[in-house]
């Protein structure tokens, strides 16, 4: 998503970067998911990742309660699943910047929280570098409900997390109660190392 905002000329200034356009530009976002669906998509994510209470503390549900419309709207009747999007606290590619585990598990509760109650099929904690924090945050998640994934990442260029931290992280997170593992937001030429570490542990 913040990629396509980006791409056609959508503001995504920090801290909020993608979800400033659920105030901005929300006809865009609503485009976006729409092509994703044409592209033959069946899982869109809603544009939350950084929908959290301290980055817009004062509206955060109101962007939670958009994001998830749009994602519904963008779908249309083709029966695409809508999954809530969690996202680390802080930063994507800061393993070092992850937060206490009290502070993680309010946060990430809070926003699972809210997206269930706004109807999502299902949720998924996405671009955690940090092993800890991601399995926080899939355990919130879960206890919610709803089928939960989560998606780690080893950055771009694989200096985030080893192979093999990756599938220590992936076990924990299934422990959580993950029912699917990906690898997310590591160079494409990298990735089959990871790949093949978190099928030894059979995760989807």
């Amino acid at each position: 998503m913040g990629t396509e905002l980006d791409a056609r000329g959508v503001a995504t200034p920090e801290p909020g970067w993608s979800a400033h356009a659920l105030e901005s530009a929300p006809a865009m976002v609503r485009a976006i998911h729409a092509d994703y669906v044409a592209a033959g998509a069946a899982v869109l994510r809603t544009n939350t990742f950084r929908t959290q209470p301290h980055v817009f503390p004062a509206r955060w549900r109101e962007l939670v309660t958009a994001a998830v419309a749009l994602a519904r709207e963008g779908a249309g009747s083709s029966g695409a699943r809508i999954a809530g999007s969690v996202a680390p606290v802080f930063d994507c590619y800061r393993p070092d910047l992850s937060p206490p585990p009290a502070e993680a598990r309010t946060a990430h509760g809070a926003l699972a929280r809210a997206l269930a109650e706004r109807g999502v099929d299902l949720l998924v904690c996405e671009t955690f570098p940090h092993g800890g924090e991601a399995a926080i945050a899939v355990e919130e998640a879960a206890k919610t409900g709803l089928e939960t994934w989560a998606a780690l990442t080893a950055g771009p260029d694989g200096s985030l997390m080893t192979p093999e931290e990756m599938e220590r992280a992936a076990r924990d997170c299934m422990s959580a109660g993950a029912r699917a593992v990906l690898v997310c937001c590591t160079g494409a030429r990298i990735t089959l190392p990871y790949v093949d570490r978190l099928s030894r542990i059979g995760v989807a």
